[in-house]
């Protein structure tokens, strides 16, 4: 089947657009890719990647939905996605999203601290049982296996200093458990989507009030 310009140009506008929202820090530090191959098909591959803090499982999920938008009330109607589907599967295409969490938000922060990443809160507590000593833990809220809300109760009990300098980030309350720990939690919350200068603010800031609290031994 032949491709349409015109409704191919509105979906790479819409894609690139959507990738350039996402990227957060300096520019040095970001780039958007475009990649054009031909696969084992034989069909046209066009990948967009890009360097913004990614999502969690339950964002990807939900990205094609109409009207679902991780952006602030009034900014974007949560349709560009789904018609960008739409277009492509209407011409004999099909259009997927992965994301990984986290990587762009390393090379954001690495340049004032130093920055650990693991991909679950399985290898994090691995990590911490082992003596590894953290200023402080950035966890999303919602991730295969463990959530944040896992680690955090599983630290509570092992490291509660350490449970007390973790700093969450989310894209919304999904479940009744997640919007009741949010709305009982005393650790910050950082709502995604995020700048770089929100993200280094609210650490600096959470990063301070710890080291004003009394020393307790984790």
């Amino acid at each position: 089947m032949l491709g349409n310009d015109v409704r191919l140009s509105q979906v790479f506008v819409n894609l690139l657009g959507n990738a350039s929202q996402a990227i957060t820090g300096p520019t040095a530090n970001n780039e958007i890719r475009v990649v054009a191959r031909t696969d084992e098909r034989g069909w046209a591959v066009v990948e967009i990647h890009d360097t913004g803090p990614g999502m969690p499982p339950e964002v990807v999920a939900r990205v094609f939905d109409r009207f679902f938008t991780t952006k602030p009330a009034g900014i974007g109607s949560g349709l560009g996605l789904s018609i960008c589907r739409e277009i492509v599967a209407w011409m004999g295409g099909e259009l997927v999203v992965t994301s990984e969490v986290g990587r762009a938000i390393g090379r954001t922060l690495e340049d004032s601290h130093e920055v650990t990443l693991v991909d679950d809160g399985e290898t994090a507590i691995e990590r911490i049982n082992r003596g590894e000593e953290f200023d402080l833990v950035l966890c999303d809220m919602m991730m295969p296996g463990m959530t944040g809300m896992d680690l955090y109760e599983e630290l509570a009990q092992r490291r509660p200093t350490l449970a007390r300098r973790m700093v969450f980030m989310t894209g919304g309350a999904f479940t009744p458990r997640a919007a009741e720990f949010l709305a009982t939690v005393r650790n910050p919350t950082i709502a995604k989507p995020f700048t770089a200068i929100v993200l280094r603010a609210s650490l600096h800031a959470h990063l301070a009030a710890q080291d004003e609290l009394p020393n307790h031994s984790a």
